[in-house]
């Protein structure tokens, strides 16, 4: 294809989108006049197809009084998109000038864009040119190491059409800013000085009655003071939210949760760390406001939103535990963090909290998932599943549980939990009696040598037998019938993948293939 192909408008996109991908580029960096520029040097078509495009101009760059004007002029009558990245620039008092002088058209600005290194002498400077009203700013995003600060308002709080407001850490009073017309909201980092009491949050929050995403990572300052008097704040009904992420101390995701009408459409991730020595009742408080946020009851409840499958991760490399109710069938692909990449993925609740699965916190956070009013909930998948009593919980609870997955661990003591159970003179119970389906995915069983015979008194291994108590409770299960997989696992210093069913009484092994770990051969059977 031709040039002569492509209509001026078409040649005025493509143009415009490498200026998007360069000045969204995490390497982005002005040092001389950037490679897009030379989209009006190829040919007299695409020169006069550039020049006679204002929008591609109004992407600033800074790197001399002669470009600064010369873009001015061409950009004319555009709103102006500025992003500077000062971590990267060599000669900082030039583009400090520049900087301000650019600053002087501050009420054209509609995009603004500023990262400073970790050490940085000049932000002071620059940020107080920034003192003018900026009436068509819509996007301002500053990124900074932690120590920087600027306690006074810029643009003197006057952006009546701001949409987007991301601060990485926060560096400002962010809530001086006119927030009317605000869209997304992204605080990180907010230091002491600019975090407000939840209730002036709250307060500031009903202001942004537009708002469809709110990202508050270390933001919110602990709310033990005001928990006993939660009850008396107002209501927030944020009704566009459509995403909302809070990672914050726990008795500010419980104020946050019963001072805000979430709709049933928001996707919401939930980081609740703990603060000093929390006790069970804390926990409490959480299930209680869960489970009054999302029912089908209530006044100012929620419906509760479509979930088949519950996804609960140890994650050692932090510590604490992830739980991510989703919408797919099973087998969700769950994500060590509760940010980022974990949207958009069919799964309306993901929450965090600062307890360890493999000790006696199991019984807390089987509390948490068993008060969330997740009726349809057929499919569990446990990484790094625990031994505690954590498992009559859980299959207690979910009625309806027909999938359950274990993987990356250690065999825990599960058996008991599916095991049919008879109290005095009542009537035998089984867990989960609807399940159908048991994966067990790199599992490692206990070993247990026995003795073969007195000619041979080493101890040999029953790779089968290790298994043989849970293909034993899944077959005493009355009435039910299902299939064991095991792929991966480890049972007695052996590798074993096994397919078998369970019906009436029987267990049946379809098929299993055993490989021991010191390189024996294989043997397989059918």
């Amino acid at each position: 294809m031709t040039d002569g192909a492509l209509s001026d408008e078409l040649l005025q996109m493509i143009f415009i989108q490498c200026v998007v991908d360069h000045q969204t580029s995490p390497h982005f960096a002005i040092r001389d006049v950037p490679n897009w520029v030379n989209v009006s040097h190829v040919c007299r078509r695409w020169r006069s197809a550039a020049l006679d495009c204002s929008a591609l101009w109004s992407y600033h760059f800074v790197t001399s009084l002669r470009w600064s004007e010369e873009l001015l002029a061409r950009s004319t009558p555009r709103p102006l998109k500025i992003c500077i990245n000062f971590g990267l620039q060599k000669r900082r008092s030039t583009w400090l000038s520049l900087t301000k002088n650019l600053m002087r058209h501050a009420e054209h600005v509609q995009e603004f864009q500023l990262q400073f290194p970790d050490v940085f002498s000049g932000h002071t400077q620059i940020c107080s040119a920034l003192s003018s009203r900026a009436p068509r700013l819509q996007t301002l995003k500053i990124s900074a190491g932690s120590s920087f600060q600027l306690p006074f308002v810029l643009f003197d709080g006057d952006t009546p059409a701001l949409r987007t407001l991301e601060l990485s850490p926060c560096p400002v009073p962010w809530y001086s800013f006119n927030l009317a017309a605000l869209t997304t909201l992204s605080l990180h980092g907010v230091h002491d000085q600019f975090q407000q009491g939840m209730e002036e949050f709250l307060g500031t929050l009903s202001q942004m009655q537009d708002l469809t995403h709110l990202y508050l990572e270390d933001a919110l300052a602990s709310a033990t003071g005001v928990l006993s008097r939660v009850h008396a704040f107002q209501i927030v009904y944020p009704k566009r939210l459509r995403r909302l992420l809070i990672d914050a101390p726990l008795s500010t995701v419980i104020v946050f949760l019963s001072c805000v009408d979430i709709p049933v459409e928001t996707e919401v991730r939930l980081g609740c760390h703990a603060e000093g020595n929390p006790s069970p009742h804390d926990y409490i408080q959480l299930c209680s406001v869960l489970a009054r946020r999302i029912s089908t009851t209530g006044e100012h409840a929620l419906s509760s939103p479509t979930v088949h499958s519950l996804t609960i991760e140890s994650l050692k490399w932090r510590g604490g535990t992830k739980m991510s109710f989703s919408g797919a069938e099973h087998d969700f692909h769950s994500f060590d963090t509760i940010s980022g990449e974990a949207w958009n993925l069919n799964v309306p609740l993901m929450i965090f909290v600062d307890l360890d699965l493999s000790t006696s916190d199991g019984d807390i956070l089987s509390n948490i998932c068993c008060s969330i009013p997740f009726a349809d909930l057929q499919s569990i998948h446990i990484i790094r599943p625990p031994s505690s009593s954590f498992w009559r919980r859980l299959l207690g609870h979910f009625e309806e549980l027909q999938y359950l997955k274990l993987s990356n661990g250690p065999m825990p003591d599960l058996v008991p939990a599916l095991s049919p159970a008879r109290a005095d003179q009542a009537p035998v119970r089984v867990l989960a009696p609807a399940l159908k389906k048991l994966v067990l995915f790199d599992i490692l069983f206990s070993a247990t040598p026995r003795e073969s015979d007195t000619l041979h008194p080493r101890p040999t291994v029953d790779v089968d037998g290790d298994v043989e108590p849970l293909s034993a409770a899944l077959s005493s299960r009355e009435g039910s019938r299902g299939e064991l997989t095991l792929t991966k696992c480890v049972v007695n210093k052996h590798d074993y993948d096994m397919f078998g069913k369970w019906e009436g009484g029987d267990f049946h092994v379809v098929g299993r293939v055993t490989r021991p770990r010191a390189g024996s051969r294989r043997r397989t059977s059918i």
